[in-house]
């Protein structure tokens, strides 16, 4: 039946239904164009046709704007399939360049589907909140790091356990003034077990406590630098939280994505930090952004073309575009 040919019976909540499942089919498509298996893909075209005439049946008479959206989509899906014949011939010749952008045509179907089916019947909910989600179990594993007391860092606590802290920075360096002795982190890390499949504390071994030791040395030789260091252990606090194994680098991740630390690896600007010294056998260290800006490790020596006044401007950049913020409780509900 052509596609034009649509009749008044008022069934809205019909063809609302009609329009979600075609949906889940174009979703499916996306799936087996990525495949590359075209003849599947012709057959689920095929089907989708079927699936949205019967739903511009169900259109009333009046209801022009989903009917114009509906055969867009039907004209999207056939454009997506790379020929506008695929729907009459089963047999798709190979080599078409035009399929590789398939799978993305087939999205934005999806999406004009989704809006027309919500403009006619009940609409999907905005927010569904799933306790069980990743995101939200890393959101609360990360909040409670931020609930724990504070230490300095010059007292590395002696005890069992893997988990994921957070560094803060309390010192005059003009560069780190935006966050300076505020609840927001110049770096957060995790330390996994010692045995990956750890079921308690004492197999997860003194991952985390043998991690802030490792820092704390790291800083002090900064401060102990005869050239002049620019940081001192006595300017740093941290919070940790031991954690359930398996669960460290997803709120380690999560962190990052929140807070954005400058001397984290993923916000390229001052990292290095976290870097271990090799021997010299091993491989030449590089001299890290990091340890441009606070030299003092003795094993990172090899010269860069970047200067301690380049990081500075980055850093301070770093903090104008993203300026230091508290998570909130919306975070926790929308993932952000």
């Amino acid at each position: 039946m052509p596609i034009g040919e649509h009749v008044e019976n008022g069934h809205e909540d019909e063809l609302g239904l009609l329009l979600l499942k075609a949906r889940q089919e174009l979703e499916k498509a996306i799936s087996i164009a990525g495949k590359g298996n075209y003849d599947k893909l012709v057959s689920k075209l095929k089907a989708l046709d079927s699936l949205i005439v019967s739903a511009v049946l169900a259109l009333p008479v009046d209801a022009a704007n989903p009917y114009i959206a509906t055969n867009a989509v039907l004209d999207m899906i056939i454009e997506a399939a790379g020929r506008p014949e695929l729907l009459e011939e089963p047999q798709v010749a190979a080599g078409n360049s035009r399929r590789k952008s398939a799978p993305k045509k087939i999205q934005q179907a999806i999406g004009h589907l989704s809006k027309i089916a919500d403009a006619i019947g009940p609409r999907e909910p905005a927010f569904v909140f799933d306790p069980a989600a990743f995101h939200t179990i890393a959101h609360v594993i990360a909040t409670a790091v931020f609930a724990q007391a504070s230490h300095p860092l010059e007292q590395v606590p002696d005890e069992l356990g893997s988990g994921v802290y957070a560094l803060f920075y309390t010192g005059p360096l003009e560069c780190y003034s935006a966050i300076c002795n505020k609840n927001f982190p110049i770096y957060v890390g995790s330390a996994i077990p010692e045995k990956y499949d750890a079921r308690n504390s004492r197999e997860q071994g003194i991952s985390l406590s043998k991690r802030l030791g490792e820092h704390k040395r790291t800083i002090s030789r900064v401060e102990a630098n005869p050239d002049g260091g620019n940081l001192k252990i006595s300017h740093f606090r941290y919070r940790y939280l031991m954690v359930r194994s398996g669960w460290e680098l997803a709120a380690e991740q999560y962190l990052i994505r929140q807070f954005k630390p400058v001397w984290n690896r993923e916000t390229k600007i001052c990292f290095g930090f976290g870097k271990h010294g090799d021997a010299a056998e091993t491989r030449a260290n590089k001299r890290s952004p990091w340890d441009v800006l606070h030299p003092g490790r003795k094993w990172a020596t090899t010269e860069t073309i970047r200067t301690p006044e380049d990081l500075e401007r980055d850093i301070l950049a770093h903090f104008q575009k993203h300026p230091p913020r508290e998570i909130s409780i919306a975070d926790i509900l929308h993932g952000a």
